[in-house]
């Protein structure tokens, strides 16, 4: 019984840890790596506070996708446009020359 525990254990592990590796390599890094949809949620630039942080007024769009990667959608308004980034909560703020003025962190 106990032999059959390590080997399963063992097993585990060996599959396990190349996406553990993978993952913290790509947040070390900031790389971009093949993962699921569930890590590369994980992964994302705009998932953590830090990088929140990192928003200044008056950044460009190329700026913010630069730091953020790609919305998830993208609301035009008359007077702004707004960049969304799951949760439905958190978005970028564009005034109508294409800079940021403001934002809503996730929480």
């Amino acid at each position: 019984m106990r032999r059959s525990t390590i080997i399963i254990a063992a097993t585990l592990f060996a599959v396990i840890l190349p996406h553990i590796t993978a993952m913290l390599e790509a947040v070390v890094h900031q790389k971009p790596v093949k993962a699921s949809n569930f890590e590369q949620i994980l992964l994302s630039g705009w998932s953590t506070t830090s990088t929140w942080r990192k928003l200044v007024k008056g950044m460009s769009k190329d700026d913010v996708r630069e730091l953020f990667g790609e919305p998830s959608h993208i609301s035009k308004r008359p007077s702004c446009e707004l960049w969304y980034y799951p949760p439905a909560s958190s978005k970028i703020m564009f005034d109508d020359s294409g800079r940021v003025y403001g934002w809503d962190e996730p929480y």
